[in-house]
């Protein structure tokens, strides 16, 4: 029984050797398996990961199958189901991987396969975050889709047959709270009306945009615009009661509102008479940020201790230049000689952080502020900064690359919309 045992195993050896010894083919050409080198992550969330490979040498006949194989266990093979399968041929490929598990760890390695068998690349170890990337905005085709994006995965918000678009995403333990407008032919209404979606379910304001949404304990504050006949009324909703915050002769739009104990804090800006003037509103009170003799809008509001900062830019007279206010008083981002608006402000500790965009002779850029030094996102195609979140030292970024939504996270660019149809990215909110 021992000497069967012992010539089994003999075989056994001797067929795993072949299939993995170089072959010789009818060109009297020597096989071998591909050279496949692993990429480094390239974006993490709770639930996926961006990775891939680099097939160097194809072995000496073609590949057939590429991809990344992952488990919570060490050296995952092709055998598992856990794997991508990401076209054939050599060079570099890109793998998405989704349906993770949060706060997970798990292994991860690229492969290649050809006539001589399966080959494997180095071995990345990760961390699945334990966090949750919301992203609100629109995706075109044949009509707008107001989309909430969870992790990368995207979710239709629409609940009619007209257009949609989601500005402001902010969530408040297990409720998901998006603000924006739909409109609804179907029941003779073509104009836009302002809507507020919890957890995908929406109700209707009295309004046609809702640009911002903020949730402070059981309260549900908006802001927007409401056209009431004759002109564009700036409206704060608190729970689906809305309040003209503006003088009611003038059209206004306040774009975001932030509430700090029992203070509501609202930016924007209103037209006075021949240019629009960047304000704040603070419990309905408003005040004129910059000189006011210049055009000038608001964009964002934020809220950190006793200091109250806004995002939005102010012309010069030949430029609107990004500007971010902390307490009424102005400090300067773009040089000075080119277009260039501040859209979103977020603080931390000392830090602020202000996301917007830069006119450069060809095309716009997106940018991101740090304590007034600029970072460009974006290269050479038309791109906005919309939106900036931080959380655990992470800087997102959201808002729009060559027509296509898009997600930066630490300067790294993730595509939500499908790359195909227009998509924006208005906000984004990290729990």
């Amino acid at each position: 029984i021992l000497s069967r045992f012992y010539w089994v195993i003999v075989f056994m050896l001797f067929i795993t050797a072949c299939s993995k010894a170089p072959v010789t083919n009818n060109n009297n050409i020597t096989e071998s398996l591909p050279t496949i080198n692993t990429l480094a992550i390239a974006y993490l969330t709770s639930t996926g990961v961006t990775s891939g490979g680099e097939i160097t040498d194809d072995g000496g006949s073609s590949i057939t199958a590429r991809g990344v194989v992952w488990s919570t266990s060490p050296s995952p093979t092709i055998s598992l189901t856990t794997k991508t399968i990401d076209g054939n041929g050599s060079g570099l490929f890109s793998s998405n991987v989704n349906g993770l598990t949060s706060n997970t760890t798990y292994f991860l390695r690229s492969y290649a396969s050809n006539n001589t068998g399966t080959a494997y690349g180095n071995e990345i170890s990760f961390a699945t975050s334990p966090y949750t990337v919301y992203v609100a905005g629109e995706e075109d085709n044949a009509s707008s889709y107001a989309m909430l994006w969870k992790n990368g995965q995207p979710n239709v918000l629409n609940e009619g047959t007209g257009n949609a678009v989601a500005y402001s995403v902010f969530v408040a333990g297990n409720d998901v709270y998006v603000s924006g407008s739909e409109s609804n032919p179907s029941s003779g209404t073509i104009a836009a009306q302002a809507k507020i979606w919890k957890n995908g379910i929406g109700s209707i304001l009295n309004g046609n945009n809702a640009n911002s949404v903020f949730i402070s304990g059981n309260d549900v504050y908006a802001s927007g615009s409401n056209f009431n006949g004759t002109i564009e009324a700036g409206t704060i909703w608190k729970n689906g009661v809305g309040s003209i915050v503006n003088n009611g002769v003038q059209n206004a739009y306040p774009q975001s509102v932030f509430v700090s104990g029992s203070d509501v804090y609202t930016a924007g800006y209103e037209m006075n008479i021949t240019h629009y003037q960047a304000k704040l509103w603070k419990n309905g009170v408003a005040s004129v940020l910059g000189n006011g003799t210049q055009t000038a809008s608001a964009f964002s509001v934020f809220v950190y201790g006793t200091d109250v900062y806004v995002a939005g830019y102010e012309s010069n007279g030949n430029y609107n230049i990004a500007k971010v206010w902390k307490n009424g008083i102005a400090t300067v981002l773009g040089d000075g000689t080119k277009n260039s608006y501040a859209k979103s402000v977020y603080v931390v500790g000392n830090d602020v952080y202000v996301a917007g965009y830069e006119s450069r002779i060809t095309n716009n850029v997106a940018m991101l502020w740090e304590n007034g030094t600029a970072t460009a996102l974006s290269g050479n195609n038309d791109a906005y900064g919309n939106a900036v979140f931080v959380f655990n030292n992470d800087v997102y970024v959201a808002g729009q690359d060559s027509a296509r939504a898009m997600l930066w996270k630490n300067g790294a660019a993730t595509l939500l919309s499908n790359g195909t149809n227009f998509g924006n990215a208005f906000s984004v909110f990290v729990k």
